[in-house]
């Protein structure tokens, strides 16, 4: 199994994909440009299938433990016209990994900090390019793991909201020290994530 995550890792290190572990940051809104520019792909989207499973390749004879999972995209922030194994609603990806439970159930190392999507569930996702590592699907992550990953709600009034920690200077606060916001609507996210987008 050493000698199987060696070789994992050195195949990954090749890309954006691991890079990513090193400069994950626990804090997102001053870092929300950087994601932004470092995602390939980047979307709203509903998770509507997740399974596990462990891949071989002749570069991984003993196998690497991924997650599959399929999103309906609702809306794109970037990388909309050309979309990894689906199309403008739907986009098919892996992730290296588990959940903790799954990890242990297989004897496989889990990668810390990345983050898990269930089904049926609404995020906002920045995803890398993807990994070398060739799969059935890309092996890519969220930029910065779980801050490149936005859990979507939906109030009573129907609007979606965005959660995640947001400066109130950054949707409309006028005072730079004030508090930082844990949710804030889609229409505020969007705008944000367009900004980071303008010359």
């Amino acid at each position: 199994m050493r000698h199987s995550l060696a070789v994992v890792v050195a195949i990954l290190l090749a890309s954006p994909f691991v890079t990513n572990l090193a400069r994950s940051t626990q804090v997102l809104p001053a870092e929300l440009p950087e994601v932004v520019e470092r995602a390939q792909w980047a979307f709203v989207g509903r998770c509507t299938e997740r399974h596990v499973d462990v891949v071989r390749t002749d570069q991984i004879p003993k196998g690497l433990l991924v997650t599959f999972y399929t999103f309906h995209v609702s809306q794109w922030f970037k990388g909309g016209n050309a979309p990894p194994q689906g199309d403008q609603q739907t986009i098919r990806f892996a992730q290296w990994g588990a959940a903790k439970s799954e990890c242990r159930a297989r004897g496989f190392p889990c990668p810390i900090g990345m983050p898990q999507y269930e089904v049926d569930q609404e995020y906002a996702l920045f995803l890398l390019n993807p990994s070398p590592l060739q799969l059935p699907v890309p092996l890519t992550s969220t930029v910065a793991l779980k801050d490149g990953s936005f859990p979507v709600t939906q109030a009573a009034d129907g609007t979606k909201r965005i959660r995640g920690r947001f400066p109130s200077m950054m949707v409309g606060g006028k005072a730079k020290g004030e508090e930082l916001k844990k949710e804030i609507p889609l229409v505020d996210f969007t705008k944000l994530v367009e900004d980071a987008q303008r010359p």
